[in-house]
This record gives C-alpha cells, structure tokens and sequence, in this order.
C-alpha cells in the first residue's frame, strides 16, 4: 500500500494538462485545452482539459477524470499501478516490497507480460554493455554503425546473447518467472533440445508504447548467412499488436508536437541515426504497411506527415496504399525521394543536421504531386496506362475529406495532367460513391461475423441498473419522465452537492421551541452540504440507487454525521474510479456562454439562485421518487385483492402518495398526467 503523503505529492505534481499531454496534442481554447479523443476515433476534437479544475473530458464518448484516471484507461492499469506510473514520471520514490511467488501468480497476465519484457530488456541492455560478448559483438555493430552511447542509451538497445547457458531464459527461470509467459511474450522457444532464446546472438531493439512500457523486441541477425531472416519480431501477444504501434514514437513524441510534423521511416536504425544528428521528430512503421491504428497514433501529435523512400519505384507504388490511409484520416502528407543507393541512415550521417533537414525540406512534395510524377513517369503516352495512372490518383483524391483541399488539388491535378476540372470531378464523385458502398458491405460483413459469433443476451447479461442519461439543460417531457427511472435527479443532486457543498443559504424557519405565539420567521445561515443531507435524511424513503451516486451519498453522510467536510480534492484523489471519473464528469461544463455582455445579456448563473436551485433539485428528486412509490404500490394492489384489511392500507398508502404528488408539482408547475 503507498503511503497517503505519497499519493498526496503524486496528485500534487501530475498536472492533468501535463500528463495528458504526453500522450494527446492539446491545443489552447479559452481556459482550457482541447485535442482528438484517445480513446475513440474522431476527426473533430471533443476530447477537453480543464487545468484550472484538474481534470479532462471527452464529449464524445464520456470518458472523463482525473490525471490518475487517464492513465488508469489509456494504459489499462489500476489505480496503484497508476500512482506508481506518475511516480515513476515525476520522480517521486514509492517504497515497495519485491512480490513473493505466490502474489506473481496472482498478477494480472498483461502486467506479468509487461513485467517480464521490462526483465528482459534491462539484461539485455546489461549483457551487451558488461559482458565480454556483448562488448565484442553488440556493442561493436552499433559502434560500427557510428551509434554513440547517448543512442544506445536513449533507444533501450540491448544483445542476447548466443550461448544457453548466459539466456535470458535460464535467467528469467531462475528468478521464478513462469515459462508460460516466457513463450507467450515470444522471448522463448521450445526445442528438441531444451528451451533456448528465441532472439539469441541478435542485437535486440526493445518496441515501445508511448507510455515507454516495453511491448515487444526486434531483433536483427550480426551474420552473414543469407539463409537467416535478418530481423526477428515478436509474436503478438496480449500487450503486443504491431498494427497498433510505431518504433520511436515514444522517444519522439515531444519532438513531434514542437515540431508539429512528424518524417516516417521504414527501420529502426534510420529512426536512431536520425535522432543522433538532432532530428527527433520521426517514427518507423518497422517494415510493415500503415494501418489505421499507426495513423491515428500520430494524428494524436500532428495532422503532418512527410514519409521518407529511399529509390525503389516498385516498393514507393507498394506503398501507395498506406498513403491512402493517411488520406482518408485527414492527414497532410508530403513524400521525399532519396537519392539512390541512400537510406534515412546513411544519408543522416553522411550530411548531418543542418544539410539534412535542408535536403528534406527542398525535396518534399505534395503527395499529389509525387504521385504524378511516380506513375506518369517516362516518356510513355500509352493511352491505357495513363488512363490507369490517372484513375488511381483521382481514388487517392477521393479520400481526401477537407473539401478546401480536395477541391485546389483537383485544380492543380487537372492542369499538370492535361485533363478537364469536370472529368477529375465527375471521376471523383464515381470513386467517392464506389468507396462509400465498399465501406458499407464491410460494416455489413463484420456485423453478421459479430451475429454470428455472439451468444443471445440472457437475463443475466443485462445491466443491473437501467435508465436514461438525460442532460438537466434539456426539458424533458412528462411522458418521457414518467418512463425513467430517477438517475437525472439523483446526479443533480450530487452535483450540487460536488459543487457547492461549502456555499452557504439563508434559511427561514418557524421558532417552534418559542412559548410566545408569532408569526415571524426566524433565518438561520447554513451550507448546501448541511441543507440537503438534513432535509433527505428525515425522508426514509428516499434511496440513491445509481452505484456512483449512491457512493458518493454514503461518503457526505459520513463526513456529515463526524461532523466533518468533504472537499472535492479528496473525492477526486478517491480510489475507486466510479467516483473520481463520476465527480470529474460533474465538474465538466459542456457549453459555456459566450460574450453575452457584449449583447448586453446578462444570464444569472446558479450561484445567484442557489436556494432556489437547491429546492427544485430536491422537489423533483423527491417527486420522481414518489412517482416510483405510487407505480409499485398500484402493482402491488392485486396481491392483496382478497385481504380487504391489507387492501384498504395499500390504497391509503396510494391516496397518500398521490396528495404528496400533487403537492410537489404544484412548486415548480410540472404537468401530471393521468394514468
């Protein structure tokens, strides 16, 4: 268990703006930060954060909390894990026991899985700096390879070693890892001859998350035999899914946003030597085709994007169709052609910083303009090979979806090829419509996979809790009201609660300990937190039934009846996620009024009218309380339909219920509908 200091000087130094920003491009609007969501593909930032309050929220698809809570969910840990994640970032010491067998066993697989990769790359790293064969071999190649040790350092770089009996797996063996993780993370083999390194005599290059956690290795070969592949990956596995990770982005990040523009690369060792000259803002796709899940990875830093290709014209048309991806995301992208015989590597070192970012900023083409110089190059006039150039450029066009653009490129394509704007138009409209159906079948095939696949819900299968999210801006019809549950009211109430429990009312009451018979109203100043838990608590009835409301409820009547506050901090700080994201969430203003005193309006904003406020919130909670009460009393009448004395209680009971009914609508003029 961390110590409460420590988990205090963890929130006190992990700004949210900070923390967050490590993983999303957050730019200014207003007091606050906006940028695209990492937890949902958007094209239009939803995703907000709030410095002043401590706290982000995405509009779109709900997530929200604290910067504990975002790590919790982007990077699947819980909530001590979290802690010692932002400990780990600040440099804050967490003092921790080394886990006994029997606690690994009970870990988690992915933590496991983690845990062991971080194992091997620290002896990795260790045999290659300290050991004679790493020295001689490693350590010699990435020399050889003009890397300095800042870059071998920076970059995690490692070598495992050839021999079984110095194996990462007789090691990890025998400090009591289980060989079932060793062969999931793909770090070991098994053989007729015993289990052996699957990496062995390769210089190792450890594959991040852009938290820095090691997800996988990649390994190349220091022999010559052609007969050997030169580059092992590992297999994906639980924490491993190569179509969602890039090599480097991790240690270019920062680079990335300064820059905002971000050079992709094909190997790990161009992303390094790129770095070792001072061009930190690039990333590799590791030899495999761009994917949907890499795109949006950099679309979290910057919209720009310029690939690097070395000089093979069949490899540059192979690689087209990732382009088109980066296209159809709204990314902006701009290719450079190196020289031949040059690759990111050698061209870095060759020239250094200052002549290589000249060079890469001389040479790099709009990609629609590369694409017509790669597929109309040479003097052919073959009419059906240009046709054929011509209408996979005009595809590519198509999936650009900022009009703007789509519409100068079209201009500029339609001049440089010859070719009438309304063709390259018309062209369009046919692809765009060609894509939208192909899209539409795909969705239609993965739904039926997913009938398919899918049991039929049970009873069991349900939620426990049912209801409507609805948002107290939004009038609410009866009808519609007498349908749901009181979730709405009940989060009002929390959010009162959350927001204003320190605000102080004045309060007219009748003297009722008086002797003297008067009509004048004694006034008394007290806190919302005070009013509301001393009118609700004399309500036996009245129970919170959302699980984060009624959490929270139970903690205010604690504090209250230990005569003690309870402060947003601490319910922010709270460990139990449902209530520090819950608490969060209430926090988070979707809309804010905008210069309305220019307009000469001047709204009143609820701290004006808290009294007011608070009683309505109170009354309608109770009401749609008694609204529940009254359904349930009249499904309860036919079972006492033979018991004449049981039957007249339970429609007195109603008759009750009905009168408070009417009397609660008629404060604040809610319409009753008849049954």
């Amino acid at each position: 268990m961390i110590k409460p200091e420590v988990v205090s000087e963890i929130f006190e130094k992990a700004h949210v703006e900070d923390v967050v920003g490590d993983f999303v491009h957050l730019k200014k609007r207003g007091a606050n930060l906006i940028g695209l969501c990492p937890f949902h593909n958007e094209k239009t930032p939803s995703f907000n954060v709030s410095p002043s309050k401590g706290i982000y929220k995405c509009f779109g698809c709900g997530k929200g909390g604290n910067a504990v809570n975002f790590i919790m969910e982007h990077e699947h840990l819980n909530y001590p894990e979290a802690l010692k994640f932002l400990a780990k970032k600040y440099g804050i010491e967490v003092e921790e026991k080394e886990l006994s067998p029997e606690e690994k066993q009970v870990a988690d697989t992915r933590e496991s899985l983690l845990i062991l990769n971080e194992a091997a790359n620290n002896y990795f790293q260790y045999i290659l700096k300290e050991t004679s064969e790493g020295k001689s071999i490693g350590l010699s190649y990435f020399r050889e390879r003009g890397m300095d040790m800042k870059m071998i350092e920076r970059f995690a770089l490692g070598y495992c070693p050839e021999k079984r009996e110095d194996s990462f797996t007789e090691h990890a063996l025998s400090k009591e890892f289980q060989k079932k993780f060793l062969i999931q993370t793909g770090l070991t083999k098994e053989g007729q001859r015993g289990d052996y390194d699957f990496f062995h005599g390769r210089v190792m290059f450890p594959i991040r998350s852009i938290s820095g956690r090691v997800l996988g290795f990649g390994g190349r070969t220091l022999r010559s035999d052609k007969q050997i592949a030169k580059y092992f990956n590992s297999p994906e596995s639980e924490i491993y899914n190569k179509s969602k990770v890039l090599y480097g982005l991790y240690e270019s990040k920062s680079a990335i946003v300064k820059k905002d523009k971000c050079y992709m690369v094909e190997g790990y060792m161009d992303v390094i030597s790129l770095h070792q000259v001072g061009i930190e803002n690039v990333v590799a796709s590791s030899g495999t085709s761009l994917t949907d899940g890499q795109i949006r990875l950099i679309r979290r830093y910057t919209p720009h994007i310029t690939i690097l290709f070395d000089s093979d014209n069949a490899g540059v048309k192979a690689a087209f169709r990732g382009i088109e991806l980066l296209l159809e995301e709204g990314m902006k992208v701009r290719v450079v052609s190196l020289p031949e015989g040059e690759d990111p590597d050698s061209m870095s070192q060759r020239l250094g910083k200052e002549a290589m970012e000249t060079f890469l900023e001389e040479n790099a083409k709009d990609f629609f303009t590369y694409m017509c110089d790669t597929l109309l190059k040479g003097p052919s006039q073959d009419p059906i090979q240009r046709s054929e150039a011509i209408q996979e450029i005009v595809r590519a066009l198509a999936l650009v979806p900022d009009k703007i653009e789509r519409s100068l490129e079209i201009q500029n394509i339609a001049l440089r090829l010859g070719v009438d704007q309304k063709v390259v138009i018309n062209e369009i409209s046919k692809s765009q419509r060609n894509h939208a159906i192909e899209k539409q079948k795909e969705r239609e095939r993965k739904s039926l996979r997913t009938t398919q696949e899918a049991p039929l819900p049970g009873i069991q299968d349900l939620p426990s809790e049912t209801g409507v999210l609805v948002d107290r801006d939004v009038p609410v019809e009866p009808s519609l009201l007498d349908t749901m549950d009181n979730r709405s009211q009940e989060r009002d109430i929390i959010r009162i609660l959350v927001k204003y429990s320190t605000e102080k009312l004045m309060v007219e009451y009748a003297d009722e300990d008086s002797e003297e018979e008067s009509d004048e109203m004694q006034t008394e100043e007290v806190s919302i937190e005070e009013y509301i838990l001393d009118e609700l608590s004399h309500e036996r009835h009245i129970r919170f039934k959302d699980s984060f409301c009624s959490k929270v409820w139970a903690l205010y009547q604690a504090a209250y009846s230990e005569e003690r506050s309870l402060n947003v901090e601490s319910l922010m700080r709270h460990p139990d996620q449902t209530i520090s994201a819950g608490v969060a969430e209430l926090l988070t203003e979707k809309h804010e009024l905008h210069r309305w005193e220019e307009r000469k309006i001047y709204p009143k904003h609820e701290t004006e009218q808290l009294l007011e406020m608070v009683d309505a919130a109170l009354d309608r909670f109770k009401l749609k309380t008694i609204q529940q009460m009254i359904k349930e009393t009249q499904a309860s009448i036919r079972s006492v339909e033979k018991d004449p004395q049981e039957l007249e209680r339970t429609l007195n009971k109603l008759n009750r219920l009905n009168n408070l009914k009417m009397k609660l609508s008629e404060r604040f003029g809610t319409v009753i509908l008849s049954a």
